[in-house]
């Protein structure tokens, strides 16, 4: 996911802590620093679709942070998200059925969840996702982390 980059974040937030436990017993060194090539990793280069000649919102290689626009309560445990792309002009570039990780710091904790969006190319400056939350019941007592944290998010929020 990360090309190369630290990815510590993204496998705390998708793997146990007894996943994380093992990662002693696997440890093989330290990266020599020194043998790096310097690179400027904060550069992201538009990428434009080829079909619309529209800017491309998404990177594989870089977590991008969108702010919510819109919020809207379908059910008693179900709601749309509206996230605003980098400018009103953007497309997602995401193919039809594929996800997206949502990552959020939760308590402390680094969680990353896969979600599909229901918006498509044809749709212009803006991601939406429809999502359920999942509330603490007997035999789950924490609930859903991700979906309870993106139902407390407010307009605004990223």
């Amino acid at each position: 996911i990360n090309a190369g980059e630290d990815s510590t974040e993204d496998f705390v937030a998708i793997h146990s802590t007894k996943a994380t436990k093992m990662l002693d017993k696997f440890y093989v060194g330290d990266l020599d620093v020194n043998s790096i090539k310097a690179a400027d990793t904060d550069v992201v280069a538009d990428r434009i679709d080829e079909k619309t000649g529209r800017e491309i919102a998404l990177d594989p290689k870089h977590k991008q942070p969108f702010t919510l626009q819109n919020k809207t309560v379908l059910s008693r445990d179900s709601f749309e998200l509206d996230f605003a792309l980098q400018s009103p002009e953007h497309i997602l570039g995401l193919p039809t059925g594929k996800h997206v990780f949502l990552s959020a710091d939760i308590n402390g904790e680094m969680v990353m969840r896969r979600y599909t969006p229901i918006t498509s190319n044809h749709d212009i400056g803006c991601i939406k996702f429809v999502i359920k939350a999942y509330p603490p019941c007997e035999r789950f007592p924490m609930g859903g982390k991700m979906s309870q944290y993106l139902d407390s998010l407010k307009i605004g929020d990223t």
